[in-house]
């Protein structure tokens, strides 16, 4: 087998812990250990998924890493996607500045999908034909009933696929 290569996500994940410990919001509507354990458990979960669905594996988990950005930047629900996908061009910039050249560019390409899988992650009811959407869309919701979050509706729904 051959070496998997998650310089890039590695980095990112440890970006996303910088920031959670330096600027976490103290009137968070979720708490850091959760933060931390769901961006985690998503950036691993989805690796076996996209492996075994031929997408790249390290473009998932980046997706994945950052899909809550938003909450994790303001403490606040509502929106969180949208608002994630808004600051994300500011963060990957930092990431390629700092990073990009020894780990590896996050892409125009890559980026773009990034930013439109967080953007419409919170849309569970809605199926599109953009696998890394729809692959976000899964694993969102199976992490939270693989954490005993109360799942129903259309997380349920996306959750009885796999289970």
């Amino acid at each position: 087998m051959e070496k998997l290569d998650f310089r890039r996500l590695n980095k990112i994940l440890a970006m996303l812990m910088d920031k959670a410990a330096s600027d976490f919001p103290e009137k968070s509507e979720v708490s850091l250990q959760w933060t931390y354990m769901h961006l985690f458990s998503c950036s691993q979960l989805i690796k076996v998924y996209a492996l075994k669905q031929g997408l790249s594996q390290e473009l998932a988990a980046i997706a994945a890493a950052l899909h809550d950005y938003g909450l994790l930047c303001t403490g606040i629900k509502d929106n969180h996607a949208e608002t994630g996908a808004d600051l994300l061009d500011d963060f990957l910039d930092r990431y390629n500045t700092m990073y990009g050249e020894r780990r590896g560019l996050v892409t125009g390409e890559e980026r773009s999908i990034i930013i439109h899988a967080v953007r419409h992650h919170s849309e569970k009811e809605d199926i599109s034909d953009e696998p890394y959407l729809e692959l976000l869309k899964d694993v969102d919701s199976l992490d939270r009933y693989l954490h005993g979050v109360p799942t129903g509706g259309a997380y349920l729904k996306r959750v009885q696929r796999y289970i």
